[in-house]
């Protein structure tokens, strides 16, 4: 599997108490079923309170009860994870691990990205005037379903038309605006002709 993702990507790290927002708000924080059952085990006080600020949600999944302002209960004052000064990162559900990472499978390849919901995120992306670059890893394949020849031609289409796209937008000798017209002449041209390309 083809793993595609920005050069600044493993350089991602939350601001924490830093930030001017916070994403541990606004929205249903879903807890995936292997960290219900580390929150099962534990032994210790805290337990109790975690289980008081659990709930189901609408689709019987479990998450956290959120508090006044959609904040997530074990957020403390300074907007860091209580959860993760009691017990470590590694404690927190799967989308507080990797938010605000997302991560996209079209057939044989893999979109790494960092959301630009987040003010980090953004930063690591417009601090640098240079060419973004993407770098292209060959990484375990991780899909479960298999790609028929079908998907797999779709795919390797999609591919190279996204690396045309990306050297478009790169080409400073293009005004933004010539840019973008090339990309919409481009985008017409290959929804024509997608079974030509």
């Amino acid at each position: 599997m083809k793993t595609i993702r920005p050069n600044f990507y493993n350089s991602f790290k939350c601001s924490a108490s830093k930030c001017s927002d916070t994403c541990c708000a606004g929205g249903e924080i879903d807890i995936d079923e292997d960290t219900l059952l580390k929150y099962k085990l534990l032994k210790d006080d805290f337990r109790e309170f975690l289980w008081e600020n659990i709930t189901k949600s609408d689709d019987n999944s479990y998450c956290f009860k959120l508090k006044e302002g959609d904040r997530c209960p074990f957020l403390d004052e300074k907007n860091l994870c209580i959860i993760v000064s009691k017990y470590g990162f590694e404690m927190t559900s799967e989308i507080c691990r990797n938010h605000p990472r997302f991560f996209e499978w079209y057939g044989e390849f893999k979109d790494e990205g960092i959301g630009l919901c987040c003010e980090e995120g953004c930063r690591l992306l417009f601090q640098n005037e240079e060419q973004l670059i993407f770098e292209e890893l060959e990484t375990e394949n991780e899909c479960i379903d298999e790609f028929d020849a079908g998907e797999k031609y779709l795919s390797g289409i999609l591919y190279k038309a996204r690396k045309k796209v990306y050297d478009i937008l790169q080409n400073r000798e293009l005004s933004l605006t010539n840019r973008l017209i090339e990309i919409l002449e481009y985008s017409k041209y290959l929804q024509k002709n997608i079974f030509n390309v």
